[in-house]
Protein backbone atom coordinates (compact mmCIF):
# COMPACT_ATOMS: atom_id res chain seq x y z
CA UNK A 1 0.00 0.00 0.00
CA UNK A 2 2.66 2.35 0.73
CA UNK A 3 4.50 1.63 -2.52
CA UNK A 4 1.08 2.56 -3.99
CA UNK A 5 0.55 5.75 -2.47
CA UNK A 6 4.37 6.56 -3.39
CA UNK A 7 4.23 5.39 -6.85
CA UNK A 8 0.75 7.55 -7.37
CA UNK A 9 1.41 11.11 -5.56
CA UNK A 10 5.20 11.29 -8.06
CA UNK A 11 2.76 11.04 -10.69
CA UNK A 12 -0.08 13.48 -9.67
CA UNK A 13 1.35 16.49 -11.92
CA UNK A 14 0.31 14.62 -15.26
CA UNK A 15 -2.45 12.52 -13.35
CA UNK A 16 -2.67 8.74 -13.48
CA UNK A 17 -4.64 5.93 -12.77
CA UNK A 18 -4.88 4.89 -9.05
CA UNK A 19 -3.51 1.09 -8.39
CA UNK A 20 -5.94 0.71 -5.76
CA UNK A 21 -9.09 1.93 -6.76
CA UNK A 22 -8.77 2.52 -10.44
CA UNK A 23 -9.64 6.22 -9.84
CA UNK A 24 -8.00 8.75 -12.18
CA UNK A 25 -5.79 10.83 -9.82
CA UNK A 26 -4.47 14.41 -10.64
CA UNK A 27 -3.34 17.56 -8.91
CA UNK A 28 -4.85 20.43 -10.24
CA UNK A 29 -4.08 23.88 -10.11
CA UNK A 30 -6.96 26.38 -10.07
CA UNK A 31 -6.32 29.73 -10.62
CA UNK A 32 -8.26 32.68 -9.39
CA UNK A 33 -9.13 34.09 -12.96
CA UNK A 34 -10.75 37.41 -14.04
CA UNK A 35 -14.16 35.94 -14.10
CA UNK A 36 -13.91 34.77 -10.64
CA UNK A 37 -13.01 37.81 -9.45
CA UNK A 38 -15.73 39.71 -11.16
CA UNK A 39 -18.55 37.12 -10.18
CA UNK A 40 -17.19 38.24 -6.73
CA UNK A 41 -17.26 41.75 -7.13
CA UNK A 42 -20.97 41.22 -8.32
CA UNK A 43 -21.67 39.51 -5.17
CA UNK A 44 -20.56 41.80 -3.11
CA UNK A 45 -22.05 44.51 -4.93
CA UNK A 46 -25.53 42.90 -4.50
CA UNK A 47 -25.15 41.60 -1.03
CA UNK A 48 -24.12 45.20 0.16
CA UNK A 49 -27.83 46.32 -1.20
CA UNK A 50 -29.35 43.66 0.57
CA UNK A 51 -27.38 41.00 2.62
CA UNK A 52 -29.09 37.52 1.91
CA UNK A 53 -27.92 34.42 -0.46
CA UNK A 54 -27.39 34.87 -4.40
CA UNK A 55 -28.08 32.49 -7.28
CA UNK A 56 -25.24 32.16 -9.87
CA UNK A 57 -27.98 33.23 -12.36
CA UNK A 58 -29.59 36.38 -10.84
CA UNK A 59 -25.58 37.89 -10.95
CA UNK A 60 -24.43 35.78 -14.15
CA UNK A 61 -27.88 35.77 -15.60
CA UNK A 62 -26.57 34.72 -18.99
CA UNK A 63 -24.32 31.16 -18.57
CA UNK A 64 -20.91 32.60 -18.56
CA UNK A 65 -17.04 31.48 -16.85
CA UNK A 66 -18.35 34.00 -14.12
CA UNK A 67 -21.48 32.13 -12.94
CA UNK A 68 -19.90 28.26 -13.62
CA UNK A 69 -16.62 29.35 -11.79
CA UNK A 70 -17.62 31.53 -9.07
CA UNK A 71 -18.63 28.64 -7.02
CA UNK A 72 -14.80 27.42 -6.78
CA UNK A 73 -14.62 30.85 -4.75
CA UNK A 74 -15.71 28.43 -1.59
CA UNK A 75 -12.03 27.01 -1.65
CA UNK A 76 -10.51 30.27 -1.16
CA UNK A 77 -13.05 31.11 1.81
CA UNK A 78 -14.20 34.13 -0.16
CA UNK A 79 -17.79 32.92 -0.54
CA UNK A 80 -19.94 31.08 1.88
CA UNK A 81 -22.41 28.52 0.42
CA UNK A 82 -26.30 28.54 1.63
CA UNK A 83 -26.58 25.46 3.72
CA UNK A 84 -30.09 24.95 2.80
CA UNK A 85 -29.88 23.69 -0.79
CA UNK A 86 -31.69 25.54 -3.36
CA UNK A 87 -34.03 23.75 -6.11
CA UNK A 88 -33.59 24.54 -9.40
CA UNK A 89 -36.29 24.78 -12.37
CA UNK A 90 -34.81 21.17 -13.77
CA UNK A 91 -35.45 19.60 -10.25
CA UNK A 92 -31.24 19.90 -9.46
CA UNK A 93 -29.41 21.64 -6.42
CA UNK A 94 -28.35 25.06 -7.26
CA UNK A 95 -25.66 26.77 -5.25
CA UNK A 96 -26.72 30.27 -3.45
CA UNK A 97 -23.65 32.16 -2.16
CA UNK A 98 -23.25 35.23 0.00
CA UNK A 99 -19.90 36.67 0.42
CA UNK A 100 -17.67 35.87 3.30
CA UNK A 101 -15.85 38.32 5.65
CA UNK A 102 -12.50 37.58 3.55
CA UNK A 103 -14.88 38.06 0.46
CA UNK A 104 -15.41 41.22 1.30
CA UNK A 105 -12.02 41.92 1.77
CA UNK A 106 -10.38 40.89 -0.71
CA UNK A 107 -12.88 43.20 -2.64
CA UNK A 108 -12.00 46.13 -0.69
CA UNK A 109 -8.36 45.21 -1.45
CA UNK A 110 -7.48 45.03 1.98
CA UNK A 111 -6.38 41.08 1.50
CA UNK A 112 -4.42 39.42 -1.09
CA UNK A 113 -5.44 35.37 -1.65
CA UNK A 114 -3.02 32.99 -3.13
CA UNK A 115 -3.52 33.08 -6.69
CA UNK A 116 -4.07 28.88 -7.22
CA UNK A 117 -6.10 26.30 -5.27
CA UNK A 118 -4.59 22.95 -6.03
CA UNK A 119 -7.43 20.45 -5.73
CA UNK A 120 -6.48 16.54 -5.72
CA UNK A 121 -9.38 14.13 -6.22
CA UNK A 122 -11.53 17.37 -5.63
CA UNK A 123 -10.41 18.36 -2.58
CA UNK A 124 -8.15 21.05 -1.36
CA UNK A 125 -4.96 20.24 -0.43
CA UNK A 126 -3.23 23.65 -0.63
CA UNK A 127 -2.21 26.83 -2.28
CA UNK A 128 0.39 28.43 -4.42
CA UNK A 129 2.81 30.63 -2.46
CA UNK A 130 2.10 33.63 -5.02
CA UNK A 131 -0.79 36.12 -3.76
CA UNK A 132 -3.08 38.07 -5.90
CA UNK A 133 -4.99 41.20 -5.35
CA UNK A 134 -8.50 41.77 -6.51
CA UNK A 135 -7.50 44.17 -9.06
CA UNK A 136 -4.90 41.74 -10.31
CA UNK A 137 -7.04 38.75 -10.50
CA UNK A 138 -9.72 41.37 -12.77
CA UNK A 139 -6.68 42.55 -15.22
CA UNK A 140 -7.59 44.10 -17.85
CA UNK A 141 -10.80 42.10 -19.13
CA UNK A 142 -13.17 44.20 -16.31
CA UNK A 143 -13.29 47.17 -14.92
CA UNK A 144 -12.97 47.13 -11.00
CA UNK A 145 -15.05 51.00 -10.82
CA UNK A 146 -17.88 49.64 -13.37
CA UNK A 147 -18.32 46.18 -11.30
CA UNK A 148 -18.77 47.77 -7.60
CA UNK A 149 -21.11 50.98 -9.22
CA UNK A 150 -18.31 53.37 -8.47
CA UNK A 151 -17.40 54.76 -11.62
CA UNK A 152 -18.84 58.30 -12.54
Amino acid sequence: LLEAISETREKTAKGTTCPCCGRFVKLYKRKLHAEMAAFLCRLVRKWRQEPRYYSTRELCPALTKSATDGSYLVLWGLIERDPIPYRNRRGGNAGMYAPSARGIDFVEGTLFVPFRAHILCGELVGFSAEQISIRQALGDKFNYDELMGSAG
